[in-house]
């Protein structure tokens, strides 16, 4: 379950990593992380007048309280009608009992809110995995275990509970991996060179995923994100927003590729401890993007696709 009322605004684009790192050879050859059992209740409920109800509770394994949540919130725009302020609560030995008081925006009392009810314990899962990957091995093996959940009552303040949609259940694990005297991590990024860089365009960054293009640019007034898709010439849609991360508006947007050199420049950098090996593949990138207004931004600049392994020296 999201709490739908809470959002942030703002893009950015990241180097995309196929692999992630090994820790370094100074740690432990094994490590074992043990996720200890958490028994949760979550539920998203509706009162009679069509408001959300938002509640979780959650222990660890001796029953002591880790979080007691509850909100109320209007359907559809997400504003807040009361906030509940945790008062004692239980999730122990069948029984579930949480209280809270309840607060409105303008920081006044409503009244309180208490949840009670049973629970019985379902039939334990275990799953296990086991991955080897960059001189590495993971183990983990985890259980799942399902309660299943009664009201016995449900007040909410001056609010009339219409319907609860709940789950309960308690999960644990534990996760186990090697760390190899030489770790190995490796990726792929696109690279734009300087001319990509004009003087409206202050930052240039692209990424793709199979057949679609996805470009974020930087002016002194906006920044859009586009993404364009297809064989040939690409097309698709920018969203501008302006520094404050607020829609501007949205445009059409066009990317086209083609690669310059077929053979990849490779360079190593090699250190006592490490290696790192780049392969690098130029392209050239073109594109036309519609601002908000009806005037188009585009160039034709140089992009290199790099491919790269590292080993040793990671985590150092």
């Amino acid at each position: 379950m999201t709490r739908t009322f809470a959002t942030a605004c703002g893009a950015a684009v990241a180097l995309a990593l196929l692999a992630v790192t090994a820790p370094s050879a100074s740690a432990d050859p094994r490590e074992v992380v043990v996720e200890s059992s958490e028994p949760t209740v979550s539920c998203e409920g509706r009162t009679t007048d069509d408001s959300v109800i938002d509640f979780t509770l959650r222990t660890n394994a001796e029953g002591e309280v880790l979080e007691s949540y509850l909100q109320l919130f209007e359907s559809g725009s997400g504003d807040h009608l009361a906030e509940g302020v945790p008062l004692e609560a239980t999730f122990a030995d069948g029984k579930v009992d949480a209280g809270f008081e309840l607060i409105d925006p303008a920081g006044d009392s409503v009244g309180n809110a208490r949840l009670v009810g049973t629970y019985t314990v379902g039939e334990t899962v275990t799953s296990k995995d086991h991955i080897r990957r960059n001189n590495s091995q993971w183990h983990s093996e985890r259980s799942y275990t399902p309660y299943s959940l009664t009201w016995s009552g449900v007040a909410l303040g001056p609010w009339q509970v219409g319907s609860m949609d709940c789950t309960a259940w308690a999960s644990e694990g534990t996760n186990s991996f090697t760390v190899p005297h030489r770790g190995v991590a490796f990726g792929t990024y696109w690279t734009p060179s300087p001319e990509c860089s004009t003087e409206e365009i202050r930052l240039l960054d692209v990424s793709t995923y199979e057949d679609e293009t996805l470009i974020l640019v930087d002016t002194a007034d906006a920044w859009g994100w586009a993404a364009v898709s297809g064989d040939g010439v690409q097309t698709g849609a920018i969203d501008w927003y302006d520094s404050e991360g607020e829609p501007l508006g949205t445009g059409s947007a066009s990317a086209t590729w083609q690669q310059l050199s077929p053979a990849k420049v490779t360079t190593a950098s090699p250190t006592p401890s490490s290696n790192l090996v780049t392969h690098t593949t130029a392209h050239q990138l073109g594109f036309d993007l519609e601002r908000v207004g009806g005037r188009h931004l585009g160039t034709t600049c140089g992009v290199g696709f790099v491919e790269w392994r590292q080993i040793g020296g990671l985590g150092e």
